[in-house]
């Protein structure tokens, strides 16, 4: 394979970069799936852009009204992050759990982000936090809410010549309120997801749910809220209970999704009370 390498060190030269992409390019962050693309000689593409050099996107800062993470900010530097605390617990627990440490000192969330992958750990986490994500293209900067830009298995609304360049998560609407992310794989550690869970909740008095969040991620196209567990949850406390019919009604969605995934209906009663146990006051 012969490829044209671009490597800009600016905004600007990004932006001039991707005025020069084809159909037949690609954009590099960690390389970790790409690589892998790369070796099989299942792609082969005429130019390869790579924009982790701008330091800008590899930041993790404050931002007025925001938390702001560069795309081409690697899992690790996000876990390491101090400006993320546990409101945004799902998207520190989903970061620590990619992949193994060499994994997560590579790949990126913004590569992450456009493969788009059902199993993606933190697609889910950042569909709770309601994340927007910054697009550079030839033409300039605009930004769109997540849910308008991960579409499906492998799909984006992406262009060939547009590039992730941040992630912004805005703070909880509410206050009292973490979240956390589990996962259910094959094995403990650098395992695929079967099932996971995005789980965001907020308290008042007598430790009773005043909002809850629920998002399921690898058990559809898409991340999805499973609404009738926010239901459940909302004006309740964590009980064994709750925590049982929470499970009960995440394996009915399971089912009523994709009925042949029962394997997984089953495990989700287990998640769901994994997850919701890391709550209990």
């Amino acid at each position: 394979m012969e490829s044209n390498f671009l490597i800009p060190k600016t905004m600007d030269e990004l932006l001039h970069c991707l005025s020069l992409m084809t159909p037949h390019s690609k954009i590099v962050g960690g390389g970790t799936d790409l690589a892998i693309g790369l070796n099989i000689g299942q792609i082969s593409p005429k130019a390869l852009l790579y924009p982790g050099d701008i330091e800008e996107l590899r930041a993790i800062s404050n931002e007025p009204g925001y938390v702001r993470i560069g795309a081409c900010a690697t899992f690790s530097e996000i876990v390491a992050a101090s400006v993320l605390g546990r409101e945004y617990g799902a998207v520190l627990d989903a970061a620590a759990g990619i992949g193994s440490r060499q994994v997560r000192n590579r790949a990126t969330i913004g590569g992450n982000i456009a493969g788009a992958s059902p199993g993606a750990d933190i697609l889910p986490a950042l569909f709770l936090s309601r994340a927007e994500i910054e697009i550079a293209a030839p033409s300039g900067i605009s930004r769109k809410p997540i849910a308008e830009v991960v579409l499906g298995p492998g799909r984006t609304s992406l262009q060939y010549n547009e590039a992730i360049t941040s992630i912004y998560l805005p703070p909880p609407a509410y206050d009292n309120y973490s979240s956390v992310f589990v996962k259910l794989g094959y094995r403990q550690k650098v395992s695929i997801s079967r099932i996971n869970l995005a789980v965001g909740l907020a308290f008042g008095k007598g430790c009773v749910v005043t909002s809850a969040e629920i998002v399921a991620g690898a058990i559809y196209d898409l991340p999805i809220h499973v609404t009738k567990v926010e239901k459940l949850l909302t004006g309740a406390g964590i009980t064994p209970e709750i925590k049982r019919k929470a499970g009960e009604l995440l394996s009915e969605l399971i089912l009523e999704i994709t009925p042949e995934k029962y394997y997984k209906a089953g495990a989700a009663i287990g998640v769901a009370e994994d997850a919701l146990t890391c709550f209990e006051i």
